[in-house]
């Protein structure tokens, strides 16, 4: 049996079992697990969050608690008292508070329609803010989940490398013994 022959399946032996043992795959492990998690998770954007808080506060006051219904109101007021101080004598004062009084009701009434159509147009602002901001939570889940989906290809990718490694580096071990077999039978049948 040559000694070169010998020293260089001993060689392929030693060569498979370090590969199967020092294979650096640990490292590329580690890499890969830090840049999965250095994926950022989904942050919502503050200013939608802001507007749907703001919206449904907004949303959230009765009619009458409004500012445009208590605005209105006030200067319904104001002008029903600068209508009966207008008036001079009494006869007059009679006949006219009857009138003011008429007209204060029919104003207070368009002023409780114009509070309901604000009231409408403010649920249609809270409407837009809550489909932004479920809009907001949908790409929030969404990223979760293929975050979830990476580091599970990652880990399968892990898996194969593994697995090949340690396949190549017994596969050498096997290959460098059946060379060192075959040069003992060629030296016996010479």
């Amino acid at each position: 049996m040559s000694p070169y022959l010998i020293a260089a399946a001993g060689g392929k032996v030693l060569g498979g079992l370090a590969q199967a043992i020092f294979s650096g795959q640990k490292k590329a492990e580690r890499a890969l697990d830090k840049s999965i998690e250095a994926i950022p998770d989904y942050t919502q954007a503050p200013s939608i969050l802001r507007i749907y808080d703001e919206t449904r506060r907004k949303y959230g006051v009765p009619i009458g608690q409004s500012a445009f219904y208590q605005r209105a109101q006030q200067n319904l007021r104001r002008k029903q008292a600068q209508g009966i101080a207008s008036l001079q004598d009494r006869r007059s004062g009679l006949l006219g508070i009857q009138g003011i009084t008429r007209a204060a009701e029919d104003i207070g009434l368009g002023i409780d329609e114009a509070a309901e159509k604000e009231r409408e147009r403010r649920f249609g602002q809270y409407m837009q803010a809550s489909q932004m901001k479920a809009g907001q939570e949908a790409a929030a889940e969404q990223r979760k989940l293929l975050k979830q989906q990476q580091r599970i290809s990652a880990a399968q990718a892990k898996a194969v490398g593994r697995a090949a490694v340690k396949r190549a580096g017994l596969t050498n071990i096997f290959s460098g013994l059946t060379d060192v077999a075959k040069a003992g039978l060629e030296d016996e049948d010479k």
